[in-house]
């Protein structure tokens, strides 16, 4: 069965650390270390595409600004309406995911 991806930490399930995704990603060649204490990585191309997935989900924003105006806008314009049914059921969904 697959694993669920919540979104904490991509790489975890890509059994590959953010140290050494960011080396390869970026070419950085860390040569401070000892040429004896050097080892190889292999890092799978699903592993990389988590990565970068992780980083671009990382740069957008939480909030979708222009849908909290239009929401604003409405509240005050009187017009702005609520589903209730589908807000209790999708308190119900987030609450049956979390247990």
């Amino acid at each position: 069965m697959p694993a669920k991806i919540t979104g904490q930490n991509l790489t975890q399930y890509a059994n590959v650390s953010r140290t050494v995704a960011t080396h390869v990603l970026h070419g950085n060649d860390d040569n401070t270390h000892k040429k004896s204490s050097q080892s190889n990585a292999a890092i799978s191309d699903g592993a990389l595409f988590l990565y970068k997935l992780e980083q671009q989900i990382a740069a957008q924003p939480i909030v979708d600004k222009n849908r909290v105006d239009d929401i604003k806008m409405k509240i005050k314009a009187g017009v702005f309406t609520t589903n209730y049914l589908s807000v209790a059921d999708r308190l119900i969904a987030t609450e049956k995911d979390i247990h």
